[in-house]
């Protein structure tokens, strides 16, 4: 499966550890401010409500696409077990 980046959508999440490694707040997705409901309601609203910001969003998560291309993750895993074996 792709990770959604690859799905033209922008990316909202609660304040997860994996969210936060992925997702650089008000830059290429919103993360809400804690784990309730209305927090997350609240982040939601705030991107429905500005289309600007959801293409922009979009736009700039569009910037690390290649990072998470199946050719460049494996490239990272062999040179990781390449080191492993030194």
């Amino acid at each position: 499966a792709l990770p959604i980046l690859f799905y033209e959508c922008a990316r909202v999440s609660t304040p997860t550890s994996g969210a936060k490694e992925l997702i650089k707040d008000g830059f290429d997705g919103l993360i809400s401010e804690d784990f309730s409901a209305e927090s997350y309601a609240i982040t939601l609203e705030k991107l429905l409500k500005n289309d600007g910001m959801c293409q922009n969003l979009v736009q700039n998560a569009n910037l690390k696409k290649s990072k998470f291309e199946i050719e460049n993750i494996i490239d990272k895993w062999y040179k990781f077990i390449k080191e492993c074996e030194q």
